[in-house]
């Protein structure tokens, strides 16, 4: 089976080596590309990273996945997280 890097890059149309250099914080499983004021991550289910972008949401396009139980997910950087803005929220009350 390919690597969930390749298979982001097969989607995208990059090159393997070019997305490797976009690789957000080296730390994060799944792991999380950082490309514009995207993110992006390829697992089975939605990344649990709420500190990285915002929401995360399914990717319109699936082609490196096909055949696989892995999906592709993005969260754009200027959507806001409902449940960070409501802890934030509460931490400020306290």
């Amino acid at each position: 089976m390919k690597q969930t890097s390749h298979m982001l890059a097969e989607t995208l149309g990059w090159d393997i080596a070019d997305l490797r250099e976009c690789r957000y914080q080296r730390y994060t499983l799944p792991k999380v590309y950082s490309i514009g004021d995207r993110y992006f991550a390829v697992h089975t289910s939605k990344p649990k990273h709420d500190d990285v972008g915002g929401y995360w949401e399914l990717h319109t396009d699936q082609f490196g996945v096909r055949g696989t139980d892995y999906k592709i997910w993005v969260s754009q950087a200027t959507k806001h997280n409902p449940n960070i803005d409501k802890n934030a929220q509460n931490i400020a009350e306290q």
